[in-house]
């Protein structure tokens, strides 16, 4: 009986200590918690079973839930439903490793959505709003730049937004053409030089992005040939982009542009800059000025508009020389007069770029040089030029001896030799006038030959006792100078007739030559000859 009232003792006791244990919940009657505290699975500790709690949960991962809650850790209130307050100079959230995880942040489930609402928000000017808006230091207005990653090594800005999409039924036939499933009318604004993405194909090869050329409606024609014939083409469809590009392993980067409008990509300028050409989406124009600080290179024709120059010049941007076509004129090559132009234009050999070929020395007009192969530093005379001294044409040359580390003596004279022959006009580098000759040597009765070579023939006879007869021909061309020299192996016994039967020479007296020496000049006046001089009377 004494240990029946002794237990009672003790219930009535514990009861009064924590009466809300009895019940499953309640305060701890103590002011100092044990070392350590077991909790049964689902147990929590805290303001109440729907106030804010630590729940508990023994599962395969065990949980610690902090529910109902708003969590403050290192600060005493705050705005947000977890607020943090790092130490002085500390960092504020560090990750370990995540092991074989997938996401560090998961913000899947948050309803986040649009332009009002954040992903990272800092203030007004640095933000990362749920519709992709990425805005550093206030460098653009909200909603103006997109950001978006494409593929795994690709980023487009400006209109992210698709215009439409084919679910994985897309239909490729090997070709640059592509279309919706069973070839139907697709239904979407596309337009040339719309931005292209196949993401997904059994043809991984096809997977990529694409320019389209043109759009009926039903059958979009691609900038490429796709490889395979599939009927699984995942693709999705985008408008003014500019995407950055690093999927050439071969060729290297892209920065290309996608125009709905089929527009160039305007690099420079303070407002977008207008052009007569035809350039599309995948041409680039420069909206200001353009400096290349080394060595350009152009693998196609480069164009200028009339009356645009293609210029020559220093530093200070001063004139040294310009191309330019001028309308109803034609193009003008334009030099300048300071000591970089001097009105030269000189032609020289590759071997001696960059040499000086000392023609420093202002030329009073424009004047064309072209040098031989030799270089001005052996010897800087070898050259001819033309220009017009506001009288003449004038043509001359280089001084007979030059200047050099071995300089040439060299005539220096001016031949006019038609055809690419040998025959024609000499004028000697001292002056004087010189034409080229041709032996002409016959044992019997021959025609002088048509087209004759030069104008001065001379004849070669055989020294054979017996007269010969030479057969005149028409000439080539009205106002034509023959003249006929008996040069060698003529004389009384073996004379040189020149017969006219072969062609017409008006008022013409027999043309006989017994004497080395003698000689005829004949003109021809388009239908005839007319004998000018003859001097057979040595």
């Amino acid at each position: 009986m004494r240990f029946k009232k002794t237990f009672l003792a003790l219930i009535l006791s514990a009861a009064l200590l924590f009466p809300s244990l009895a019940a499953g919940a309640g305060y701890f009657g103590m002011t100092k918690l044990p070392d350590n505290l077991l909790v049964n699975d689902g147990g929590w500790i805290g303001l109440g079973a729907a106030k804010c709690r630590l729940v508990f949960n023994d599962t395969t991962a065990d949980e610690l839930q902090i529910l109902d809650c708003l969590v403050q850790i290192g600060a005493a209130s705050g705005a947000g439903m977890l607020n943090i307050t790092s130490l002085a100079n500390e960092d504020g959230i560090v990750f370990g490793s995540l092991g074989t995880a997938t996401k560090m942040i998961d913000g899947s489930g948050s309803g986040l959505s649009g332009g009002s609402d954040y992903w990272i928000y800092n203030d007004a000017n640095n933000y990362w709003a749920a519709d992709g808006t990425l805005i550093v230091a206030g460098g653009a207005p909200a909603g103006s730049s997109y950001i978006t990653d494409l593929s795994t090594n690709s980023i487009a800005i400006g209109n992210i937004t698709a215009i439409g999409s084919w679910a994985g039924d897309g239909v490729s036939n090997g070709t640059t053409t592509i279309t919706d499933v069973g070839g139907a009318a697709h239904g979407l604004s596309l337009a040339a030089g719309d931005l292209v993405h196949i993401t997904d194909s059994t043809t991984s090869a096809d997977e990529g992005f694409y320019r389209i050329v043109s759009d009926n409606g039903t059958l979009v024609v691609l900038d490429r040939a796709l490889a395979g014939t599939e009927t699984d083409l995942a693709v999705t469809f985008y408008k003014d982009v500019i995407g950055f590009f690093a999927t050439d392993s071969t060729n290297g980067q892209r920065i290309m542009n996608y125009s709905h409008q089929d527009k160039p990509l305007q690099i420079g300028g303070d407002t977008l800059a207008a052009t007569g050409h035809s350039l599309a989406s995948m041409d680039v124009l420069i909206g200001g000025k353009l400096e290349v600080n080394n060595a350009a290179h152009f693998d196609s024709d480069i164009w200028l508009t009339e009356n645009k120059r293609f210029m020559f010049s220093g530093s200070s941007n001063s004139q040294y020389g310009s191309l330019r076509i001028h309308v109803d004129d034609g193009v003008h090559w334009a030099v300048g007069t300071d000591t970089y132009g001097n009105r030269n234009v000189i032609f020289i050999d590759g071997a001696n770029t960059g040499k000086d070929h000392d023609h420093d020395t202002l030329s009073a007009n424009p004047t064309v040089f072209i040098h031989s192969v030799l270089s001005p530093d052996t010897s800087n005379n070898q050259w001819g030029s033309f220009t017009h001294d506001q009288e003449d044409f004038v043509i001359t040359t280089g001084v007979n001896v030059g200047t050099g580390s071995a300089p040439t003596t060299d005539d220096n004279g001016v031949k006019i030799f038609p055809r690419g022959g040998t025959q024609g006009l000499i004028v000697r580098g001292d002056g004087f006038i010189a034409h080229t000759t041709a032996t002409f040597a016959f044992t019997t009765e021959v025609d002088i030959n048509d087209p004759l070579t030069t104008s001065i023939l001379l004849l070669d006879g055989d020294n054979d006792g017996e007269n010969d007869a030479i057969d005149l021909q028409d000439g080539d061309v009205a106002g034509q100078l023959l003249i006929l020299i008996a040069a060698v192996d003529i004389d009384v016994n073996d004379t040189a007739t020149i017969n006219m039967a072969d062609t017409t020479c008006t008022n013409c007296p027999a043309v006989v030559f017994d004497k080395v020496g003698e000689s005829a000049t004949l003109n021809w006046t388009g239908s005839t000859w007319v004998v000018q001089v003859i001097n057979t009377a040595l």
